[in-house]
């Protein structure tokens, strides 16, 4: 039913991505004193807030693009292939934007998978269904297709300054079409920005007559018999590819994406938001001369949440008052990270929010003091404290005594549980995902060269930035506490997952030991092979040249050499791995370049983490942990717990070496590697516990294979198995890898990298390998079907305990990103269901080691691997207790047993397998 607002209601809609590069490109380069860039930035709102001035919309919004974490587009290949690749200095200064457009309080949209016009249209849609008035400001053409009785779209025809405003008049003027048919001239013609290529022999024009007589695509397919055989052909021959076509060029208006129109209302220009970022930036003379000269209004927000900045003596008092006098729940937040923590604020019921700032104030309390008065509220099993990131506080001595029944919420772990495809942790990305707006750190700290250090901000900044993120804080946590209960998630929540954060931690406190000759050997090796490589590339293509540089590559593989691959890319376009892959099936130039290339970015990666590697307990704070884990999907549902430390950095890099397409480099690296590795304790020894084809056992229970969970039963290896059902050529490939593909943990594209294959050539294997599994496991198939099935009518997979993955790129218009996205869909809930039984061994563990009954400590998470230091006279004493825990835990989890697999070594390549007599049922 539609619901109309007032009739003067305008909506103006901003392509925040389109007018970022108009304004990149139409104002001359300019940056700061300290060299950070600005022209991008001052453009971007100088037009906004003239065009705010002169349209006076009563409601405003910007919508971007979001892809989806890289660990999930590397299958796009050739989505926006055509597209040049966007400037350093433009892709620096968005984030900038973005933080001053939600500083002005406009509000910001984007969905996960989807283009921000996808966004626009989605906006638009609901917008004029309510009766309002709709403004599309874009550079793109394509949002033409969007207009129509109450949606209008401004676009650009030269500069900045020289607009066009599009209504449906004016949209069939220009094309002779009417909007809706816009998306089938691009299926027809072609657009080679998104790899469009459309119907061959169908042009422009042609496509014009035709729709224009026919009216729609679906409608001239349908009339074929009518058209002349050189129209009638080839329409015929590629049909599919036009309906695809059509989608890809088709701006989605029906999005999951719910608008709160009154955040979105539109009450004036905020300066007192924005003059810190301008006057930062140095822009502070466009931000006077635009209020000045243009007529807009100015509206200054209600204040900030009242703050009360505490030291010394007095402080403490407070302080200590507000543990003992109230029960109230309580928010902390420590703010820094690493070596440089600022201050701590908390909140409490109605109260004012007290900030203890560990500098700049006379007196200032110190951390420990700080603690030390509230620590009796930390250890309060009646009380709740909601924090944020509450690993980064266990990493600190601060934390002794403070434990998971002591009553904590972690809305970064809740926030992963509710949906665990969100890797970002960070406080103003969880809030913003649950619709919650609160100043990010680059509004406060800047970014690029411009950025200074919180200890450099003053403290009233602090308190007013500080105060808003408490009370975001309290109003996220309640959402998400709701959340989990309403969802059946709250035991596993308070059980597992929390409980996870003291494990991480211990890792990290302890500190995994990395023998640093070894590192400096493994990084000294790596460099000579790759200088050898690059050595022989030259040497092949005739001479000296920049190997790294895409224009003299090119010259050398298909001008010098004359190799003629189909898809040479053209004016210096970077030469990918899919063109190596087919330069190495014409000349040898193609694997030795494939290995060069390899070793180079292996090395770069070992090069930014070794100081993490040096120093693994402040791995957490390093947002280069951030990136995603190589190896496997499962680490990354671990939690922001396992994906933000030195955990996860190891097994990153592991995941890197077994990614080398060269066989015996792969496994003279991964074993120099794994032997950095070893026991803090000279006389303890490394052990590690897991279970053996964990994902194969989840599957097949997952699916209720009959055949496969008898297979189990018998105790049979069912991976060699599968190995023999699978064609020669992929039988040589190793087991874990090949296992990752057939459970879809890895894409084409990474199967295609591991194997020196092309993308083609990967595709081929890959469905090779997943109809031998399907035809002996039907089961297997009959499951990843109903999982996809599910995806596409709920938007979500599950894991056995409930844990949801979230998929809105099933729906993408894109074919690349749909194709991912159904193959997470068939595969993600084996990999959280993993995951979990995983989290409860870690727990359960980290239970039996605090109450003394195992004599062993944690060294490291590898893969799906728990590595333990133990004394080697008690190894078997420490397996049955273990065993003895997660046999109650976890018998009833399973229909198929769940057999344990232990080794020990001073090392974790020289290790002997430990006999063990029973598997767990």
């Amino acid at each position: 039913m539609t619901t109309n607002t007032e009739p003067k209601s305008k909506l103006f809609l901003i392509d925040g991505n389109g007018l970022a590069y108009r304004a990149f490109y139409a104002v001359p380069p300019v940056q700061t004193a300290n060299g950070y860039p600005t022209n991008a930035v001052a453009g971007f709102f100088e037009l906004m807030i003239r065009l705010l001035a002169k349209e006076k919309p009563t409601h405003v919004a910007v919508a971007f693009d979001k892809g989806v974490p890289t660990e999930r587009v590397a299958d796009y290949h050739d989505f926006n292939a055509q597209r040049v690749e966007m400037p350093e200095d433009l892709a620096s200064q968005l984030p900038t934007i973005e933080d001053m457009i939600r500083a002005l309080g406009i509000q910001v949209f984007r969905v996960r998978g989807h283009q921000g016009d996808d966004c626009l249209g989605t906006i638009a849609s609901q917008a004029a269904e309510r009766g309002m008035e709709v403004l599309i400001l874009s550079g793109d053409l394509d949002l033409l297709q969007l207009v129509g009785p109450r949606v209008q779209v401004m676009t650009f025809r030269r500069g900045l300054t020289d607009l066009m405003v599009y209504d449906e008049e004016t949209v069939k003027k220009r094309f002779n079409l009417l909007p809706y048919q816009l998306a089938d001239l691009r299926a027809l013609a072609g657009d080679s920005s998104e790899n469009i290529t459309g119907v061959p022999g169908i042009g422009e024009v042609t496509a014009k007559k035709l729709l224009s007589q026919h009216g729609s695509l679906d409608d001239l397919l349908n009339s074929l018999d009518q058209l002349p055989a050189k129209w009638r052909n080839p329409l015929s021959e590629h049909r599919a590819e036009a309906l695809d076509f059509r989608t890809r060029a088709a701006i989605r208006t029906n999005l999951d994406l719910m608008v709160d129109w009154e955040q979105c209302q539109f009450r004036g220009i905020s300066t007192l938001r924005i003059k810190d970022i301008f006057a930062r930036l140095e822009l502070t003379e466009l931000m006077t001369s635009l209020l000045e000269h243009e007529a807009i209004d100015v509206h200054e927000p209600s204040a900030a949440p009242e703050v009360e900045v505490l030291a010394g003596k007095k402080g403490k008092t407070v302080l200590t008052n507000l543990v003992k006098k109230s029960k109230e729940p309580i928010e902390l937040m420590l703010l820094g990270s690493g070596d440089e923590w600022v201050g701590l604020i908390v909140g409490c019921g109605d109260d004012s929010a007290k900030l203890i700032p560990f500098y700049g104030v006379e007196s200032a309390l110190t951390a420990d003091e700080v603690i030390k008065v509230l620590r009796p509220a930390l250890k309060d099993p009646e009380r709740r404290k909601n924090v944020h990131n509450m690993r980064a506080f266990l990493m600190m001595e601060l934390s002794d005594g403070v434990l998971p029944e002591h009553n904590f919420f972690d809305v970064a772990i809740a926030s992963h549980l509710i949906d665990s495809v969100e890797g970002n942790p960070w406080f103003d990305e969880v809030c913003r995902r649950h619709s919650i707006e609160i100043p990010g750190e680059g509004a406060l700290l800047g970014r690029g060269a411009a950025a200074r250090k919180l200890s450099q901000v003053p403290v009233d900044e602090l308190s007013r930035w500080a105060g808003l993120r408490i009370q975001g804080l309290r109003r996220v946590a309640q959402s998400l506490e709701n959340r989990l209960r309403a969802e059946n998630m709250w035991d596993q929540f308070s059980a597992v997952d929390l409980p996870l954060a003291w494990v991480y931690a211990q890792m990290e406190r302890t500190g995994a030991v990395l023998e640093q000759k070894q590192l400096d050997d493994f990084a000294k090796t790596l460099k000579e092979k790759r200088d050898v490589c690059h050595a022989q590339v030259q040497k092949m293509g005739g001479g000296k040249f920049d190997v790294d540089d895409p224009r003299e590559l090119a010259e050398v593989l298909f001008d010098k050499l004359g190799l003629a691959v189909p898809s040479r890319p053209k004016n210096g376009s970077p030469i990918g791995p899919d063109v190596v892959a087919q330069v190495a099936t014409l000349h040898p130039i193609g694997d030795v370049l494939r290995d060069y290339r390899s070793l180079r970015d292996l090395l770069e990666s070992f090069q930014k983490a070794r100081p993490l590697l040096a120093e693994p307990r402040y791995g957490w704070f390093h947002r280069l942990a951030q990136n995603p884990v190589a190896s496997s999907e499962r680490l990354l549902w671990m939690g922001p717990g396992a994906v933000g430390g030195a955990v996860a950095t190891f097994n990153r890099l592991l995941g890197e070496i077994e990614l080398l397409p060269n066989s015996t480099y792969r496994q003279e690296f991964e074993e120099m590697f794994l032997r950095a590795l070893g026991a803090r304790d000279p006389k303890r020894t490394l052990m590690g516990v897991s279970y053996t084809q964990l994902p194969l056992r989840v599957a097949a229970h997952l699916a209720q294979d009959a055949e496969l969970i008898k297979a189990f039963g018998r105790g049979e290896d069912v991976e060699q198995v599968l190995f023999h059902l699978l064609p020669e050529e992929i039988q040589q490939e190793t087991g874990r890898e090949i296992l990752d593909v057939l459970l879809g943990s890895i894409g084409r594209h990474r199967f295609a990298q591991s194997q020196g294959l092309s993308l083609a050539e990967a595709g081929d294997r890959m469905r090779q390998s997943l109809k031998s599994l399907y035809d002996r496991y039907p089961g297997l198939h009959t499951y990843a079907d109903g999982q996809l099935n599910q995806a596409r009518t709920m938007g979500f997979v599950s894991s056995i305990r409930g844990r949801r993955r979230s998929l809105p790129e099933i729906s993408s218009r894109n074919s690349d990103i749909r194709s991912t996205a159904e193959r997470v869909a068939r595969s993600a809930a084996i990999q959280a269901s993993s995951a979990d039984i995983l989290k409860v061994v870690l727990v359960e563990i980290h239970q039996l080691i605090l109450s003394a009954k195992l004599p062993a400590t944690f060294s490291l998470q590898l893969r799906d691997e728990v590595i333990l230091e133990v004394d080697p006279k008690h190894h078997l004493r420490v397996l049955k207790e273990i065993e003895r825990v997660l046999d109650a835990r976890l018998k009833d989890v399973l229909r198929v047993p769940l057999q344990t697999r232990a080794r020990m070594g001073t090392d974790l390549v020289g290790t002997q397998e430990i006999e063990l007599a029973v598997a767990v049922h």
